[in-house]
């Protein structure tokens, strides 16, 4: 049998059960530099084996910055995989039977990835709330991995975070990254970082309309088959104050609110200056009707600033857009088959 060379630590390191055609086997030596793993063959097996691993993804270079907020990013992930050890689990009733150890290279390699740093106020209500902030991360990875294939065309294995251990004590910044888990990148994190606000705000209606309403969440909302912590330490209440505070950053109508309010002086302010200041000369149609010009202008502006930040404009103007980051590929048109037309014709 033949499986890639990244996977052969994780299920072909010595002491492993490796199974193949529903036949066990246990694996008794990893030539890394050979290229081959000895097998041999098992009539009967009760437990089976788990790899223990931890996986780090660290930005190196940004490439693209999200407009609105300044906590989104694009660029460049150096990921860092190691495969420590691993557990022997029972079959039939789950049990932890033991724990081994062993030593082999690290896996890493260079690839592209989006990560989003945690608003202070997430982080404070988080700690008020006596919630865990990591496990809250750990939700909100596990939510955006369910999300992504329905927004970009793509395998549930083409993309990947890092996954948080209950046991953890390794230091971690307070931040959401998603990579793909190819060398180089295959443009599916790229793809997200132009959809962010809307892959974002479906991950929290995935969590919130869930019926289950479990802190830990269920294979509906939060479980992921990717996942190497085995779906636990996860919280889906902490994921939740997450995700609204990333779409209150993130949101292009509270950004133009905001400046606004800068940008306005309290004698230019619309409401204020058309009720208080009133003078004989100016009737109330007057005054409404001046209201509503500004009403308008603002909501217009307001309007053109949500089309740039998402690149409607491009889409609707029909412009392409396109990064540099890799050569592009024009789109691909299928051909028109008469035959299949004519046939469906005739049909009808």
């Amino acid at each position: 049998d033949e499986i890639p060379y990244s996977r052969a630590f994780y299920e072909l390191y010595q002491g492993a059960i490796y199974m193949h055609q529903a036949k066990p086997f246990l694996i008794t030596k990893l030539d890394i530099k050979k290229y081959i793993a000895i097998a041999q063959p098992l009539k009967h097996c009760a437990y089976y084996t788990s790899a223990q691993n931890h996986t780090d993804a660290d930005p190196i270079d940004i490439l693209d910055i999200w407009p609105l907020g300044n906590i989104c990013r694009t660029g460049l992930v150096r990921v860092h995989s190691h495969v420590w050890g691993y557990r022997k689990i029972c079959k039939h009733t789950g049990k932890f039977l033991s724990s081994h150890e062993f030593s082999l290279p690290p896996l890493e390699f260079i690839t592209r990835g989006i990560w989003l740093d945690l608003p202070q106020e997430a982080i404070h209500e988080i700690s008020q709330a006596n919630l865990d902030l990591h496990h809250g991360i750990h939700a909100c990875t596990h939510a955006i991995l369910n999300i992504v294939p329905l927004f970009v065309v793509c395998d549930n294995t083409d993309v990947n975070a890092e996954h948080v251990y209950i046991s953890q004590k390794r230091p971690r910044p307070a931040r959401i990254i998603i990579f793909d888990t190819r060398p180089g990148g295959i443009g599916v994190a790229h793809a997200i970082f132009r959809r962010i606000y809307a892959v974002i705000s479906e991950a929290l209606r995935l969590i919130t309309e869930c019926p289950c309403h479990a802190q830990s969440g269920c294979p509906s909302c939060l479980f992921s088959a990717s996942c190497t912590a085995h779906n636990l330490a996860l919280d889906s209440r902490a994921a939740i104050i997450i995700f609204r505070a990333i779409l209150k950053c993130l949101s292009p109508t509270t950004q133009v609110e905001e400046k606004e309010q800068k940008s306005l002086s309290p004698l230019k302010r619309p409401v204020l200056a058309s009720f208080d200041d009133e003078s004989p000369s100016s009737s109330p149609l007057e005054i409404s009707a001046n209201q509503n010009d500004i009403t308008r202008r603002t909501r217009r502006r307001a309007s053109a600033l949500r089309r740039a930040a998402m690149l409607d404009d491009a889409a609707t103007n029909g412009i392409t857009v396109r990064s540099g980051w890799a050569p592009c590929l024009p789109d691909f048109q299928p051909g028109f088959d008469s035959s299949r037309e004519s046939q469906s014709q005739q049909k009808m």
